[in-house]
């Protein structure tokens, strides 16, 4: 039963499950390290991706003014999640007043709070990084042991592997943005309430409870779990399995399935009052979202919210009665208005073609696009090996009856639900949206282990030859996971004629871009940029002539497009948001122009007085002047998209080295 083991003079009994235990500890804890050192020396080496300002400016103004107006949209738990560390600082908020819907624009509001307050912006966001590292931790950990629990150590540690080595997860899992957190929460939540549907005891009623409360208020897309926790019930019904209910230190086993309803429905209630109470605990027990409802922001709340349900259909319809009960609080009914008004319209890019409704098949190109190729053959090898063993048995649910496979139902229901979810919002802004996907099917992966213990030699080493594989990919990619496309799309350095904004380019590369100019420009070259980013060029030490961006960078010098080097970021070369900016910013739609009115405003734009400042000009002179930047801008993409571009800089910024001629002939085709 024990062996004997010598250290030096002395003898010592190590039971052999203690050490093997000991040696899962040490496995999972080694992958985690190299986790975190991957995430710390690549992630957290970029510069703000464009959320991030935002969300912890949401978060530290919840936290510490007790303000609701910036975190409705992202979610409270997720965005005071980010800031909490923040707190022990004593930092500058830049905006004061009591008017912000009318007064503030809550994007310039997060940037001027990390850039522009003398706040010291790197340590703010690595503070607020450091907190998504360690969900995404405990996230690794939990995916090591559902999967565990259904294949043991093996199919643990494969699981771990493939999240370890994910470029999606490595990429988001360093970012102060809400997606990994709320990632955490849905797996936490599938898992949660499959306890529950299994046995209804105190200790799992409060985890689900905790789990899902937690959720709805981290993450508008909470709602799916609702028709994710009846599919699960149906499932559980049909099976004809006994459930466990543990009432007053008694067991009951319920086998009638009138009995197991009305369990399943009591539990289900709680959890649902447990959910409501947390909605309104996290606004503190308070319907209005405003300090002062007699403001000039209470007109504009109300507009702004009754523009965002015109079109909502039912569940419009539903928010607005939720709203005028007052049975759940503004802040947190505003959330769900955005996320109608934003999941049903929005500029997308893909394979080339611009839309501004979406594509139904978007979220399942992009995941066969920045999925390492080894991990989409396992996860096929998987499914086909689990749907084959499934056809060879009379009993169609077989092979879910096995207490082991029996893990994986609630895994299976979401991903799949969860991708019709993604398929009919066509909020085609990134594959980040599909993070909480990864995780599940990463966990159904551990079933290639039963392929190892019971599978020909040839088979267990085509499976380990592919776990090496998406290894190497990984490490190969370092550091920009977040530009990372497999060989389907090209790779990394074609990714952006592919998919663009966070798939590709979030603003994460100016600190590379820097370091590039200053490698690769010794004559000091006129370097000009067009940036997707809510940071602040210059507190990056960026001395450039700024193109358009979507969210305008400072900038007063009236120029000319000239000789030199010109820096893009992907999204704006692709024009995914440049007809808004320019509409946002002029009022000018860019769809009205063509080239005789390109050629009117230049001639305008050089009869204006030689003053070399916009801010000397006139209102008009200055709309102008910026329509005429937008479609100088536009003419200049097009022409450089019959070529390449001479650099690409961590996957998100082009560079051409443009000469006079150039310019000329962009701006004369």
């Amino acid at each position: 039963m024990f062996e004997a083991v010598e250290l030096g003079n002395t003898t010592s009994t190590i039971a052999p499950d203690g050490r093997r235990f000991l040696l899962e500890i040490m496995s999972v804890a080694s992958l985690l390290i190299l986790y975190a050192v991957i995430v710390s020396n690549s992630t957290f080496q970029k510069t703000a991706v464009f959320d991030e300002p935002f969300h912890i400016t949401g978060g530290y103004n919840y936290l510490k003014n007790g303000d609701l107006k910036m975190c409705s949209e992202g979610g409270f738990f997720t965005e005071a999640l980010l800031a909490l560390p923040l707190l022990k600082e004593k930092l500058n908020f830049p905006y004061k007043g009591g008017n912000f819907f009318s007064e503030a624009d809550e994007w310039e509001t997060g940037r001027d709070f990390i850039f522009r307050s003398g706040n010291d912006a790197d340590s703010l966001i690595l503070s607020s990084r450091c907190v998504v590292l360690t969900i995404s931790i405990l996230l690794g950990i939990a995916v090591y042991l559902i999967s565990r629990g259904a294949f043991g150590h093996t199919g643990g540690m494969i699981s771990l592997f493939l999240y370890v080595f994910s470029p999606e997860i490595l990429a988001h899992g360093g970012f102060a943005t809400t997606d990994m957190i709320s990632t955490f929460l849905f797996i936490a939540a599938a898992w949660s309430v499959w306890r529950l549907l299994n046995k209804i005891s105190p200790s799992n009623l409060f985890m689900s409870s905790a789990m899902l409360s937690i959720l709805f208020v981290a993450k508008h897309s909470a709602i799916i779990i609702i028709p994710f926790y009846l599919i699960l019930i149906a499932i559980r019904i049909f099976m004809d399995r006994p459930v466990e209910a543990v009432f007053n230190n008694r067991t009951y086993v319920l086998k009638s399935q009138k009995s197991q309803i009305l369990a399943f429905l009591a539990a289900g209630a709680i959890n649902a009052l447990a959910i409501f109470f947390i909605i309104w605990a996290a606004c503190g027990f308070k319907y209005s979202m405003l300090k002062d409802d007699t403001g000039t922001d209470r007109a504009a709340l109300n507009q702004t919210t009754e523009s965002f349900l015109q079109q909502g259909g039912a569940f419009g319809k539903a928010i607005s009665i939720a709203r005028d009960c007052r049975i759940l609080p503004e802040a947190y009914l505003y959330g769900y208005a955005f996320f109608l008004k934003f999941g049903q319209k929005r500029y997308a890019f893909l394979d080339g073609e611009f839309s501004t409704e979406g594509w139904w098949y978007f979220f399942i190109v992009s995941f066969f696009y920045k999925t390492p190729l080894p991990v989409l053959l396992l996860a096929g090898i998987c499914i086909f090996c689990l749907v084959n063993r499934n056809r060879s048995l009379n009993d169609p649910l077989c092979i879910f009856r096995n207490e082991k496979m029996h893990a994986l139902i609630p895994f299976i229901v979401f991903i799949i639900l969860y991708m019709l979810f993604v398929i009919v919002n066509r909020s085609n802004i990134g594959n980040r949206h599909l993070l909480p996907v990864y995780p599940a099917l990463f966990i159904l992966c551990g079933y290639l282990s039963t392929i190892i213990l019971e599978g020909r030699k040839t088979a267990r080493w085509g499976i380990f030859l592919l776990l090496v594989c998406t290894g190497l990919t990984a490490l190969y990619a370092f550091p920009n996971y977040l530009s990372y496309f497999n060989v389907i799309a090209g790779g990394q350095q074609n990714g952006y004629k592919h998919l663009v904004d966070s798939s590709c380019d979030w603003g994460q590369d100016l600190k590379e871009l820097k370091s590039w100019l200053g490698k690769n420009n010794p004559g000091k070259k006129e370097v000009y940029f067009s940036c997707f980013s809510n940071s602040d060029n210059g507190y990056y030490g960026l001395k450039i002539k700024a193109l358009p961006s979507y969210r305008k960078q400072k900038g007063d010098d009236i120029f000319e497009l000239g000789e030199g080097i010109y820096c893009i970021s992907a999204t704006m070369f692709q024009f995914l948001y440049i007809s808004e900016a320019c509409f946002n910013e002029t009022g000018f739609d860019t769809a009205n122009a063509d080239d005789n009115y390109f050629s009117s405003l230049s001639k305008e734009i050089k009869a204006l007085p030689d003053s070399g400042k916009i801010s000397e000009l006139t209102a008009e002179q200055r709309n102008k002047y910026r329509i005429y930047e937008y479609l100088r801008f536009i003419k200049l993409c097009l022409y450089l998209h019959n070529r390449e571009p001479d650099a690409n800089i961590g996957g998100s910024i082009l560079v051409f080295r443009l000469e006079n001629e150039d310019i000329e002939k962009a701006l004369r085709d």
